[in-house]
């Protein structure tokens, strides 16, 4: 019976050795199988972030683009206006007395210095074309 008992407990520890050796095979194929995806799923990641960057730049440096172009046409209606404007006032100034206007250019002087010195507290200058 102990020869019996014996080869029982041989074949019982066999197949645990056996079970271990099967269960660390598997867990070792998991591991490499999860390593494979998370690589994988890391690099997908860095390729989703890298193309979102790419994107917002694009879209950076087109807004910039668009206002550049909605700043020149800006400026250049300003300019329009502002000299349709200047047209206008200078011919409704004809019909002042001269004492009128010596008046106006005291006051156009007054507004010239006020916008240099404001000017030279912000530290920048606006030409008067």
């Amino acid at each position: 019976m102990s020869g019996n008992f014996g080869d029982d407990l041989r074949k019982l520890m066999m197949a645990g050795i056996g079970a271990f050796s099967t269960a660390a095979e598997k867990t070792r194929d998991l591991i490499n199988e999860f390593s494979e995806k998370g690589e994988e799923t890391a690099q997908k990641t860095r390729d989703f972030i890298d193309d979102m960057a790419a994107k917002g730049e694009e879209t950076l440096e087109a807004n910039r683009d668009l206002m550049d172009k909605f700043k020149g046409a800006f400026e250049s209606i300003k300019k329009e206006a502002s000299q349709f404007d200047l047209d206008e006032i200078v011919s409704s100034l004809n019909g002042l007395t001269d004492e009128a206007l010596e008046k106006l250019n005291g006051k156009l002087e007054d507004v010239i210095r006020h916008r240099g010195e404001r000017a030279e507290e912000d530290g920048e200058g606006e030409s008067l074309d």
